[in-house]
């Protein structure tokens, strides 16, 4: 997600993104701390003036999942042969 958002003070960006790891929170070009805002939402603090905020998640454990999944097709696929092999 990207957008604009002007401020007249100091505080938190909050948002309505339930926290959990993998968000980036990018600000004027610059990566955020991300935190827990309103004790669940994805937030990072926020200078007085105008910026541009960028927001990326990162699903954790993805590649992983996506090697497990490659390493499952790939033992099937290797099983269904050596099967019809015997045949």
């Amino acid at each position: 997600m990207r957008g604009k958002v002007t401020t007249s003070k100091d505080g938190y960006l909050v948002t309505s993104y339930p926290y959990e790891k993998g968000y980036e929170i990018y600000m004027d070009g610059k990566k955020q701390n991300v935190e827990i805002v309103n004790k669940a939402f994805v937030g990072c603090k926020i200078k007085k003036g105008s910026h541009t905020i960028t927001i990326q998640f990162h699903a954790p454990f993805k590649n992983a999942g996506l090697g497990i999944s490659v390493l499952s097709i790939m033992i099937g696929g290797f099983w269904i042969w050596k099967k019809s092999k015997n045949l």
